[in-house]
C-alpha cells in the first residue's frame, strides 16, 4: 500500500480494494445508537425572504455530548459538527443518517473522544445534497441550544461527509457558509455532472478562498455504475487548491490531501491486515483496521473509532478569526 500525504510518501505492502463494514469496536444495536440523539425540527423560514423555507418542518437528529464524558469548553460554548452521510444513508425514516453512519457509531461508542455537538442531516434525494437544508438544519440546531448547556460556538462550525455527503462539504466550503474547517471523505465534485478543469477551481478559489479542508480519496475507487466516485474528480480540486495557494498561501496553509493507493471507496477504512507484516500489536489482533492517519507515521494501531479520530481533532484545531474568516 502507497499512502500519499500531500508530498510525502509512504510505501506500505498493498491490498486488493477495501470495502465498507462495521468496525468490532462499534457494534452497537440501532436501538440504544438512537437513544443518544434526539430529533429538532426546522420549524419556520429562519431567514427573512419573500418566498417560504423549502425546509420549515423538516427533521434531522443531534447529538450532544455527556457532560460526563466531555468538560465544557471554557468560553462555555460548543464545536459542531455538521455530518452528510452518503447516498446509502438518504431517505424520508430521519434514522438512517444514523443506523448507516460509522461516525455516528464512533462519537457514541467514544464519547470521550469526540467533544461537540454533531448534526445529522438526511437528505431525501440521492442526486445532490442540498446545501440549503443542511444549513437549515445546522442554523435551526443553534437556535434551539441557544442558551442551553449546548450554545453553540459560532466561530466554531464544521462539515465532514462522505460520498454524496463529500459533495456538500466541499459546496459548504465554497460557499460562505461561516464553517471553520472540512473534511471529505472520498468526493468533492459531483462526477456525475460535467467536471470543471483545475484552472476553474483556480479561477474561483483566488476570489474566494475556503476553510482549510481535509480530503480523502482512495486510487481505485469507481465512479459511475460502480456506485463510487472517480478519485479524478477529486484530484482536479486539489489542484485548483494548489494553483490559487500560489497567490494566496495564507488562506490554503492547512489545506490537506490523502491519496490511498489500492483504497477503494470507504477511504476511511483498511482491509483486515492479518495477512500484512506490520508490528505485533497488529498480530495480536488479526482482525486489527489500518486507517491512513496512522499509517503516515509507519504503524497501526487503531481501530474503528480511531479511524475518524485524527480528521476530528484535526478539525477541532481550525476556528474562525475575530473578523468570522478562516484562516
Amino acid at each position: 500500500m502507497k499512502i500519499k500525504f500531500a508530498s510525502f510518501i509512504l510505501f506500505l505492502p498493498i491490498v486488493s480494494q477495501a470495502f465498507c463494514f462495521q468496525e468490532k469496536d462499534l457494534q452497537i444495536s440501532d436501538e440504544a445508537l438512537l437513544s443518544k440523539f434526539h430529533q429538532e425540527k426546522v420549524i419556520a423560514p429562519l431567514q427573512a425572504s419573500a418566498t417560504k423555507d423549502p425546509h420549515a418542518g423538516y427533521s434531522f437528529l443531534v447529538y450532544d455530548p455527556p457532560l460526563s464524558a466531555c468538560q465544557v469548553p471554557t468560553n462555555g460554548k460548543w464545536p459542531s459538527v455538521l455530518y452528510l452521510p452518503g447516498s446509502g444513508q438518504s431517505g424520508t425514516n430521519n434514522t438512517g443518517q444514523v443506523t448507516g453512519s460509522s461516525m455516528a457509531r464512533s462519537i457514541v461508542k467514544h464519547p470521550e473522544r469526540f467533544c461537540a455537538v454533531f448534526i445529522f442531516p438526511q437528505t431525501p434525494k440521492e442526486d445532490f445534497w442540498d446545501s440549503s437544508l443542511a444549513a437549515s438544519a445546522l442554523n435551526a440546531t443553534k437556535l434551539s441550544h441557544a442558551g442551553t448547556a449546548y450554545e453553540l460556538d459560532p466561530k466554531r462550525q464544521y462539515a465532514m461527509g462522505f460520498s454524496l455527503g463529500a459533495f456538500g462539504v466541499c459546496d459548504l466550503l465554497r460557499q460562505e457558509s461561516g464553517m471553520a474547517g472540512g473534511v471529505s471523505y472520498s468526493g468533492c465534485l459531483d462526477d456525475d455532472k460535467a467536471l470543471p478543469t483545475a484552472n476553474q477551481i483556480c479561477r474561483e478559489l483566488k476570489a474566494k478562498p475556503i476553510a482549510p479542508l481535509w480530503m480523502f480519496q482512495g486510487t481505485d475507487d469507481r465512479g459511475g455504475s460502480a456506485g463510487g466516485v472517480d478519485p479524478k474528480s477529486t484530484s482536479i480540486f486539489w489542484e485548483g487548491l494548489r494553483c490559487a495557494s500560489k497567490t494566496n498561501p495564507l488562506a490554503f496553509s492547512m489545506d490537506r490531501f490523502t491519496q490511498i493507493q489500492g483504497m477503494g471507496h470507504c477511504s476511511w477504512q483498511c482491509q483486515s491486515v492479518s495477512d500484512l507484516n506490520f508490528k505485533a500489536e497488529s498480530k495480536k489482533n488479526p482482525e486489527i483496521l489500518c486507517s491512513e492517519y496512522q499509517a503516515i507515521n509507519g504503524e497501526i494501531q487503531s481501530s474503528g473509532s480511531k479511524d475518524h479520530e485524527a480528521a476530528f481533532h484535526w478539525l477541532m484545531q481550525q476556528s474562525l478569526n475575530p473578523e468570522g474568516v478562516a484562516p
